[in-house]
């Protein structure tokens, strides 16, 4: 199904394969989507501590600079370098940003002689960008039709 929402989903991120359970089929559906329909039921409330560790994680990735930085390291590996050019940031900025990112445990540093190779450290980062795109297509889309009944209602 084309709807605006999949064309601007699919822009960002392709969908992951996922074997179903008899292994006899294979169904392309985003990997978000099938945890959130197999896990569903199975999610427990989180604690006030867990709370407390979740708004952390959050505020290090409100900044978005630091998205930035995540978004161009979703590509590949890259030095401090390529992210600067990558992200068009100060080199000054862009290091302290990593600091704050490898504390948080998003990326890690692999260090190769005189540099050191940035990757994305948990691939559960992937499913957070993907609920996130989804979530702001969604938005875009609703408002374009909220617009639209708008323009027609004024008419």
């Amino acid at each position: 199904m084309n709807t605006p929402v999949n064309n601007y989903f699919q822009n960002f991120f392709s969908p992951m394969l996922i074997m179903s359970a008899s292994q006899s089929a294979i169904y392309n559906i985003p990997i978000f989507v099938y945890n959130e329909l197999i896990m569903k039921d199975k999610q427990t409330p989180m604690t006030d501590s867990q709370l407390n560790e979740a708004a952390k994680l959050f505020k290090t990735l409100g900044q978005s600079a630091r998205l930035s930085i995540l978004r161009a390291l979703m590509n590949g590996p890259l030095d401090v370098t390529g992210i600067v050019r990558a992200t068009k940031l100060k080199q000054a900025n862009v290091s302290r940003h990593l600091a704050r990112l490898d504390e948080q445990r998003f990326v890690r540093g692999e260090r190769n002689g005189n540099h050191i190779r940035y990757s994305i450290r948990d691939p559960k980062l992937y499913d957070l960008c993907h609920l996130m795109c989804e979530r702001i297509a969604l938005d875009a889309q609703e408002k374009s039709s909220e617009n639209a009944a708008k323009r027609t209602t004024r008419k």
